[in-house]
């Protein structure tokens, strides 16, 4: 009798096991995997950006409403010293006013120097790899350097250039002190500088348009011209939009060379809303919180013409 108990028992036992099975644990696809791969190697930018970029930019706007010259005590003040900069400072106005006309010289020749180079560059020519590296050499030059020498190439009375009018018999002018030279040595010495690498992506654009499009053209009867025109700068667009808002972002954040060449002057005309940013929070009568209203205001100004050039990029070059 206990041995049929037993039994019955052991049976159950077996049943009540069989009743609730042990869930098999789920093993995680390829998907999954790879995407969990994926994050772990974004997570170190990301922790990155958050620390460098995104903290300091909270930080720049919860600034921008204080008075704070960097070792006193914080104050609220509210929208002050945005009024302040819309009434009264008169510096960082002109400040824009030159990257205007910095940008007027400055991005045409972004957009025509490089493409020009990247056609050269693209021909099949001997050494042309030789060619392509040297355009290229000025861009990875320090802007400290670059500046420090171009003061001696335009340097009134032993510089280069002016020895090299004095050949022709012209005076050359005073290319740093005049109001009227000084922001176009800026912009000479930032294309030697910039060329390299605009050309350089102008040429694998270039590589990637189709040669069966030009051979369609020539059968069609189109010459060289005809096919830049109506092939290469229509295909290059997107490229061309994407070199005019780096300029444009480029032209707003200017700030090494003025800094070596010309401190800003003569009497501000070369001035750049990042120098004066600078000059308003480590110079004399810093203050933290004015320059970090200047920063946002900027900001927004970059954030902008980048979201309506995108825009425009979307709707016209596509």
């Amino acid at each position: 009798m206990e041995q049929e108990q037993a039994t019955v028992n052991l049976n159950g036992t077996e049943a009540a096991s069989e009743k609730k099975p042990r869930s098999p644990r789920k093993k995680m696809s390829m998907q999954q995997k790879l995407e969990v791969k994926g994050f772990l190697f974004v997570l170190p930018a990301l922790i990155f950006f958050v620390i460098f970029v995104l903290v300091p930019i909270i930080m720049a706007i919860v600034l921008s409403f204080m008075n704070y010259d960097g070792l006193g005590e914080k104050v609220f003040i509210g929208f002050e010293n945005y009024v302040n900069i819309f009434k009264l400072d008169t510096v960082f106005k002109k400040s824009f006013l030159n990257v205007l006309w910095y940008a007027l010289f400055a991005i045409p020749l972004s957009v025509v120097l490089p493409l020009t180079y990247a056609l050269l560059i693209n021909l099949d020519i001997p050494g042309k790899k030789v060619f392509r590296a040297i355009y290229y050499l000025p861009g990875l030059t320090s802007a400290v350097a670059a500046a420090t020498v171009f003061r001696l190439v335009f340097n009134p009375d032993i510089g280069v250039v002016n020895s090299f009018l004095g050949l022709f018999g012209i005076k050359g002018p005073q290319w740093l002190e005049s109001s009227s030279t000084s922001m176009l040595t800026i912009v000479i010495l930032t294309m030697w500088q910039g060329v390299g690498g605009n050309m350089i992506i102008y040429a694998a654009a270039l590589n990637g348009i189709s040669p069966e499009l030009y051979e369609a053209a020539r059968i069609d009867g189109a010459g060289r011209v005809k096919s830049f025109f109506k092939i290469t700068l229509p295909l290059l667009a997107p490229t061309t939009f994407f070199i005019m808002t780096m300029s444009i972002i480029g032209a707003f954040q200017l700030y090494d060379q003025v800094l070596m060449m010309t401190n800003g002057g003569p009497a501000n005309s070369t001035v750049t809303p990042v120098f004066s940013i600078y000059e308003r929070a480590f110079g004399q009568n810093s203050n933290m919180g004015y320059a970090s209203a200047q920063a946002v205001l900027l900001f927004i100004l970059i954030a902008g013409i980048s979201a309506i050039t995108q825009r425009f990029t979307k709707d016209r070059a596509y």
